[in-house]
């Protein structure tokens, strides 16, 4: 059992049986592992193999999980740790009387503007006072951590794109814990976009679709405007954002700031003077 006290953070003898574990038992560890798997710590991935090795043990099904995931949510706003207490009772609300929290649906927002627009989110999120915070601080770990686990289930029936809706939630909701908590999670925030990526790049084939239909656009009219190559394909705006922004990362194209816009360059073209 020093196996599942490990996977839940805890080297003392939560189980001290040594007898196989029933199903009641499995997926009550199930859920506290899932609640208890530190951020940054331990790689997303290794949590997830051994909560599937759990799930596989004791025979927890997608809708097991589904049950297990929305119960753990309502436990964690209904009750908080004492430190994660302490930490928002020392919050003082600000001056701010602008009381809307903004968020980020975009996966292109991500330049010069952001640390400032997350600076300012969590301003507006603390004028809401302490109690607001720290639901929200508990709200976004327990989504990061469902979505990629609801992630990998839908990969595993092949809906790639719930897949990514999944993954962009998990970035999104990691990201917006760490701005919270000042940056404990930055190593968490670095693991998920990798996730996000290697979804991407590896596996999406949504996006191969796309990049098959945008880049013989680009290579043929070097240093193409973004909003020029909108009109060029009957591709939904979003689709096409979120298939440059990957091949970006992936270094597929070059993306250059261009005014409100970018300018895109196949990989391997020199840019365009």
């Amino acid at each position: 059992m020093g196996f599942w006290n490990r996977l839940m953070g805890k080297e003392d003898t939560i189980i001290s049986k040594t007898s196989p574990l029933s199903r009641v038992e499995g997926m009550e560890i199930w859920k506290t592992a899932y609640i208890k798997s530190i951020v940054g710590d331990r790689p997303m991935d290794k949590v997830s193999n051994e909560l599937t090795d759990l799930a596989a043990e004791v025979g927890i099904d997608d809708e097991d999980m589904r049950q297990i995931i929305s119960g753990a949510k309502v436990a964690k706003e209904k009750k908080r740790d004492n430190k994660t207490a302490r930490e928002a009772s020392q919050i003082k609300p600000t001056a701010s009387e602008n009381r809307e929290v903004p968020a980020d649906t975009k996966a292109e927002v991500k330049h010069s503007n952001l640390d400032k627009g997350r600076a300012t989110w969590k301003a507006n999120v603390e004028a809401n006072g302490p109690d607001h915070a720290a639901m929200l601080k508990d709200q976004r770990y327990v989504t990061a951590y469902a979505s990629i686990l609801q992630a990998e289930a839908c990969e595993r029936e092949s809906d790639f794109l719930t897949a990514r809706t999944c993954y962009f939630r998990a970035v999104e909701s990691i990201t917006q814990y760490d701005t919270l908590t000042d940056g404990s999670a930055s190593k968490a925030v670095v693991e998920f976009k990798r996730l996000y990526q290697e979804f991407v790049l590896d596996r999406d084939p949504h996006f191969k679709k796309y990049l098959a239909e945008l880049l013989p656009i680009i290579q043929e009219s070097p240093g193409i405007l973004q909003t020029e190559l909108y009109a060029r394909t009957p591709m939904d705006k979003a689709n096409v954002s979120y298939c440059l922004y990957f091949a970006d990362a992936g270094g597929l194209v070059q993306r250059m700031k261009k005014g409100r816009t970018y300018q895109l360059l196949a990989a391997g073209n020199e840019e365009k003077s």
